[in-house]
Formats: C-alpha cells, structure tokens, sequence
C-alpha cells in the first residue's frame, strides 16, 4: 500500500479497477475512483475525468485527506499503540 498512499498524498486524482483486493474504505470515502475491471470503464471514467476538472480536483483533495487521515505514519503509529494496549503489551 505504499504506492498507493504516495499516490493519494500527491493530491492528484487516482483510478483503480476493482478487484477482490479492493480497500472498501477507499471506496465508502470516495478518495478513488474505483471502476469495474474492463477496458471500457477505465476508459469511461479517464473521460469523465478529462472533461470534468472540478471533479478532478475533489477527487484528488479526497484521496489526499483519506491518505492523511488513514496512512499517515502518525495514523498507523497511533494504530500500532492501540493494538499493543489492547494485547497487554508494555508500552515505551
């Protein structure tokens, strides 16, 4: 998921073909656009995009804030902490 984090921290707007490994997160916040596995949903959806700049720009903005608020090293920081207490681990 690196790659994917650095492309939605870009702030630039982010396609993905669906697929059973699909982050459903991703999906539910709207910070991809997430089309069905064919050559002409992909090609549909680049369109839309092309000819739509606003939506260009919220979708990226989306993608941006969902890379910051779920795959951040502070977020994953905090979530490693969390799961540590949970398990009874002694904390630093």
């Amino acid at each position: 998921r690196t790659t994917l984090a650095a492309s939605l921290a870009s702030g630039r707007p982010l396609v993905a073909i669906d697929g059973r490994r699909t982050w459903s997160e991703l999906r539910e916040d709207g910070a991809a656009l997430i089309v069905a596995p064919s050559g002409a949903a992909l090609s549909g959806a680049l369109q839309h995009l092309r000819a739509d700049p606003g939506e260009r720009e919220r979708l990226g903005a989306r993608g941006r804030e969902f890379a910051r608020r779920r795959m951040s090293l502070q977020s994953n920081s905090r979530l490693v902490a969390e799961l540590l207490a949970a398990a009874g681990a002694p904390q630093p």
